[in-house]
Parts: C-alpha cells; structure tokens; sequence
C-alpha cells in the first residue's frame, strides 16, 4: 500500500467513516470541503508522528501541507528527507480559523 492510500485510510477512517476510498481523491481539498478543521490538524499530526516517526518541530507546519492527500504525501516525504525543518503548527491552526 503506498503513503498516499495510507493516508487516504486514515483520513477516510477517522473523519469520514463509511465513505468508499474513491470518493475521495487525493488532490480534494480537505479545508474547503470542511474534512479538516483545526482540530482535525492536530488529530493528522498526531497521526503522521504515531504512524512514521514524522519529526514536527515546534513551528515545522503549514496549512498548506494539510489541504489534500498528495499535499500530506509531500509534507511526510520531506520531514522524513531533512529531520531538521522546522516550522509552526500553531500557524497552520490559525489560517484554518481565519478562513
């Protein structure tokens, strides 16, 4: 199974439950279609550290690593390349309260 059907699960999973894996593409957008609220960030991140030791720094996140499946894919792709990015999940929470 590749990432991005392990995050496509996942998502599916948790806030979408009963859902068939092909009604959900991996380019949606899963702010705008109300999928992924703040809370819904912190659930993913959680998740994406449980799941492959996905090293967050304080201030590593950005909202725009949250909005579809292929954006996640990319955002685990390369904390796992470079361990030492860093960046802000507080950032990525407060762009999707403001929207």
């Amino acid at each position: 199974m590749s990432r991005h059907d392990e995050i496509r699960d996942f998502l599916l999973a948790e806030f979408l439950p009963g859902v068939p894996a092909n009604e959900l593409s991996f380019d949606e957008d899963l702010v705008a279609t109300g999928i992924l609220d703040s809370l819904g960030v912190y659930v993913v991140v959680a998740w994406l550290g449980d799941r492959w030791s996905v090293p967050l720094a304080e201030d590593a996140l950005d909202l725009a690593d949250f909005r579809s499946v292929n954006t996640i894919e990319r955002f685990v792709a390369a904390r796992l390349a470079d361990p030492d990015r860093t960046g802000s999940p507080h950032r990525a929470l407060d762009e999707i309260r403001a929207d």
